[in-house]
């Protein structure tokens, strides 16, 4: 069983580390990609096309400019998020089983980085948010189940305007 959830605008900055299970996302190159074009688009160009704040704008700017792949200095995806599901998830409790399911078994649908492992590291502060329904970017979904490797997605409910 793989379950799939969606990202949360609110992330944190602190973030526990385990090398032991980090992996890179499944669509790097891809997400290269993204990130190449997205160095094209000026401040005023990002705040109108993802609908963003002035404060996000120039942080959103900042953080496409300053992107790598040297991961390093990134955090986990699991640890970065702060929205409700990752809230009830009570990361803090879990045992080291609990951390190898969710690193064979969980993967967080994301925009820029496709579909990153909860230990994937290269996840930034920030996310792209576009009026198009992420399936469609995805190919209906069937791209995520190719990744998985399983036919047997739960998906979580995604934002029609993610």
């Amino acid at each position: 069983m793989k379950i799939l959830v969606s990202p949360t605008k609110t992330m944190s900055n602190k973030s526990l580390v385990i090398n032991d299970l980090c992996t890179t996302p499944k669509f790097l190159s891809e997400s290269n990609e993204i990130n190449n074009a997205l160095k094209n688009w000026n401040q005023e160009e990002l705040k109108l096309k993802m609908k963003l704040s002035e404060k996000l704008k120039t942080a959103t700017y900042n953080l496409i400019h300053q992107w790598t792949t040297d991961f390093k200095q990134n955090k986990h995806a699991i640890f970065s998020y702060q929205g409700t599901a990752f809230k009830h998830m009570e990361l803090s409790s879990w045992a080291d089983e609990e951390y190898n399911f969710a690193q064979s078994n969980l993967l967080i649908l994301s925009a820029y980085y496709g579909i990153p492992s909860p230990f994937c590291p290269p996840i930034d502060n920030f996310s792209i948010r576009y009026k198009k329904n992420v399936y469609k970017s995805y190919k209906k979904i069937g791209k995520a189940k190719l990744v998985a490797g399983q036919e047997d997605l739960i998906p979580d409910i995604i934002k029609t305007n993610f």
